[in-house]
């Protein structure tokens, strides 16, 4: 992959119930694992990828706090 990587991403975790919770955890692990996280500027969420949406801006505010 010799494409760069943006300065922002924009993340959509659609739904699903449990199922799209795991999935949207899964991909949330592997943009950790490229120290991604950071760059996301809009994360945009429906029924079960919101789970995990509200928990990762949970988990930002207490960072920045």
């Amino acid at each position: 992959m010799n494409n760069p990587i943006p300065d922002k991403i924009d993340v959509a975790l659609s739904g699903g119930g449990i199922r799209s919770a795991t999935f949207a955890l899964g991909m949330l692990q592997t943009l950790a694992q490229h120290q991604l996280l950071g760059k996301i500027k809009t994360l945009s969420t429906v029924s079960g990828g919101g789970y995990v949406g509200g928990f990762l801006c949970r988990l930002a505010a207490q960072v920045r706090a």
